[in-house]
């Protein structure tokens, strides 16, 4: 990973989140002292420079892949607190620091491309670490704005990656690493893929990853490609294009690989899908004790893990992520007032701005469900706002369809229907 320019926030993402030192443990680290870091670390927008942002890169280069995904993880927490705290919201339209972070997030990505593709013939853990940085800025880019504009530069990574273990040379630990790299990069742009409704691709990278997890033998990186595999097949069969039965087999090797970690949140994420399957399958019982476990599962997590503790990918699942997906499931049973009173509390916690517009256009599909078509057009018009300026998720543009036909014949609906139908259009391939 690359920092261009070090300012307080990543000054203090280093030290709190990567490293968790003290000021004074922290400046006696780089060589400084500790009323430099102070300065630093209080100096708002302000560049730090030369010499000192020369002995901040070198201890960014010597993180481990936990430390760089803790790292990463907290700068996209500090641009979420910071939109939270503008007032930004569903209907607001992007602004031009969000502009900014994007830029620099897209600008990061393509110099650590570039530097990946002209590793040394003989690979060590750093690019292994660079590859984990890589994933780690796509899956946060996503949060912020959907797949569809980041699913090229995913591509591009992973070739370069997979082209590292099929000409590089490295031994066995470092290969281990280098596999589960690539399989957690793979699994990223598998989801990219996905979201964006470039199927075909997400499959060949979902393959990938479970290829690469196995050689490694990494349970974690199973777990992971599993539960993300399993999305499609469930998300395709409620739209009519595929069957959810295809995601429990991938569903249970995700428990398998589990079976007797601690409390976690991968234990409630496994029940989620489970839920979620369960749901589109028409298994009410089935629906109601998964969902009922992967609640109980995520108040252990909450209890035993603290978030800065799980793996950043996993950082999602939080209440109002289970409570989106025990709404869908709802619906998928036939309660369909139940899944509206879910997406009402659910619409009102905060989550990443592309959760965020995918949430809204569930619960005002949920409102054209329930005959509501003034409530689907209030709720759906600022999705779409979001989706022409700032997400770039096809996924959503398709959890407005039931909108799109539920008002077709109101009066006030014809500008939402033609930009719907223009999105459409332009953003959903399948």
């Amino acid at each position: 990973m690359i920092v261009n320019t070090w300012t307080a926030v990543e000054v203090r993402a280093l030290r709190e989140a990567a490293l968790r030192m003290t000021r004074e443990q922290f400046a006696e680290r780089l060589g400084w002292a500790t009323s430099t870091v102070q300065k630093w670390e209080h100096g708002g927008s302000r560049a730090v420079l030369g010499d000192r942002a020369a002995t901040l890169d070198t201890t960014l280069a010597e993180l481990s892949s936990e430390q760089l995904a803790r790292f990463t993880a907290a700068l996209t927490e500090a641009e979420s607190d910071r939109s939270r705290h503008s007032g930004t919201a569903v209907a607001t339209s992007t602004t031009d620091e969000e502009d900014d972070m994007r830029r620099r997030t897209l600008g990061t990505l393509a110099l650590a491309a570039a530097a990946t593709s002209l590793a040394p013939a003989r690979v060590g853990g750093s690019d292994a670490i660079r590859l984990e940085g890589i994933a780690a800025e796509l899956s946060a880019a996503a949060q912020r704005s959907g797949g569809a504009g980041l699913v090229g530069d995913a591509q591009a990574a992973l070739d370069r990656g997979l082209a590292l273990l099929d000409s590089g040379t490295f031994d066995g630990d470092t290969g281990r690493m280098l596999m589960s790299a690539v399989g957690h990069l793979a699994t990223t742009t598998g989801w990219l893929a996905y979201d964006s409704h470039q199927h075909a691709l997400a499959r060949r990278c979902f393959t990938e990853a479970l290829s690469l997890a196995a050689t490694a033998d990494d349970d974690g990186l199973i777990a992971r490609a599993c539960l993300t595999a399993s999305s499609q097949p469930i998300s395709l069969a409620r739209n009519g294009q595929g069957s959810a039965s295809r995601a429990l087999p991938l569903i249970s090797r995700a428990a398998d690989a589990m079976h007797r970690k601690p409390p976690s949140r991968i234990h409630a994420l496994i029940a989620v899908r489970e839920a979620s399957a369960l749901g589109v399958l028409g298994d009410r019982d089935g629906f109601s004790r998964a969902i009922a476990t992967a609640w109980r599962e995520l108040e252990r997590a909450e209890q035993f893990e603290p978030i800065g503790d799980c793996p950043a990918w996993l950082r999602f699942v939080t209440p109002q992520e289970v409570r989106g997906h025990e709404a869908r499931g709802c619906a998928d049973v036939g309660r369909h007032r139940a899944a509206l009173a879910l997406f009402e509390v659910a619409v009102t916690e905060h989550a990443s701005p592309g959760n965020t517009a995918n949430t809204w256009a569930w619960a005002a599909s949920g409102r054209a469900r329930v005959g509501d078509l003034d409530g689907a057009l209030e709720g759906g018009t600022p999705v779409l706002e979001q989706l022409e300026s700032a997400v770039t998720s096809p996924r959503t543009v398709t959890a407005l369809r039931p909108v799109r036909r539920a008002v077709r014949k109101l009066p006030a609906a014809s500008e939402f229907c033609a930009r719907f139908d223009a999105l459409e259009a332009e953003k959903v391939t399948t």
